[in-house]
């Protein structure tokens, strides 16, 4: 598939702004309105999301043309049964172990499936493109389906760092277009992608914790949706850190984009692109957010 077709199936019709507002705002308020009051509702909707976001992941291997067709429906129906796995177990386990256990036994399966395709597809040498269609596979278990499933983990963990995990993300991505637009004038990395500048980096970053913290401050031991076991300045800090890895997150998509050579992962949300497009900044961020957790429990509200 080329970059052309690629780009032709992402094209946005109409005005592009009212179409991105209307798809982002109800999904954005479906999201918010059920993180704290239906938890179940929103790690279905997760799932519902998720599970598009490991598919576009693994499309990197036919735009990468790494193997044929054929070959690629038996390991894509292995990556996605395990992606739905972890998917499923994130839903109503909210056990890190399981969740871990899942992720090997899926590598595993996938290294496994790979040695006995070379024989039942008859290959009697082996490419290098085998070893990269392995490693994208792995890096989309562990990459995509594990780090976004990490926001699942956290709604079981506390619901209101899960809301603040949504909240600066969401912030972070849209004070970087904001800045970025009208004033990026310092381009990041052309390679990686050409419309990225330091100035809408930095400007999701603190732009991002700024404005979250213009709304979640004031309420600051008034509504339980915010997290109260961290003081106001703790809170400040840990919203700059976690809004450089929405960031990192952000980055690191644009990288897999460019090896591909795509302008979009899909074209999930209408004027917004792929799914994975819109939720990669997630992979890190609520990783970073569930091992604070982890290593920290005393912050867990009880």
């Amino acid at each position: 598939m080329s970059i052309n077709h690629v780009e032709k199936i992402t094209v946005d019709k109409g005005p592009k702004w009212v179409l991105r507002w209307a798809v982002g705002l109800p999904v954005a308020f479906a999201f918010f309105y059920s993180v704290y009051l239906l938890p179940i509702l929103f790690r279905f909707m997760c799932t519902a999301i998720l599970i598009p976001c490991s598919i576009e992941f693994d499309n990197f291997v036919i735009f990468l043309e790494l193997i044929d067709i054929a070959q690629h429906k038996f390991f894509r129906i292995l990556f996605i049964s395990f992606a739905a796995l972890i998917s499923a177990s994130s839903i109503f386990i909210g056990d890190y172990l399981i969740h871990f256990t899942i992720l090997f036994a899926g590598c595993t399966s996938i290294i496994i499936g790979h040695i006995i395709s070379e024989k039942a597809f008859n290959k009697e040498t082996l490419s290098p493109k085998v070893f990269y269609h392995l490693a994208i596979q792995i890096l989309g278990l562990v990459w995509a389906t594990f780090g976004l499933s990490n926001m699942l983990m956290l709604n079981h963990i506390d619901t209101s760092f899960c809301f603040f995990c949504l909240t600066i993300t969401f912030t972070t991505d849209t004070m970087s277009m904001v800045i970025g637009k009208p004033f990026g004038k310092h381009k990041m990395f052309k390679s990686l992608s050409p419309n990225k500048s330091w100035e809408g980096f930095f400007g999701g970053i603190f732009g991002g914790a700024l404005f979250q913290g213009s709304i979640i401050l004031p309420l600051y031991g008034r509504w339980r949706c915010v997290p109260t076991t961290v003081t106001r300045l703790q809170l400040v800090v840990l919203e700059i850190i976690t809004a450089f890895f929405v960031q990192l997150g952000d980055l690191t998509q644009s990288y897999f984009k460019r090896i591909a050579g795509i302008k979009d992962s899909g074209n999930f949300f209408p004027g917004h692109g792929g799914a994975l497009d819109r939720v990669c900044g997630f992979t890190f961020s609520a990783a970073f957010v569930v091992l604070l957790l982890k290593f920290m429990p005393q912050l867990i509200h009880q």
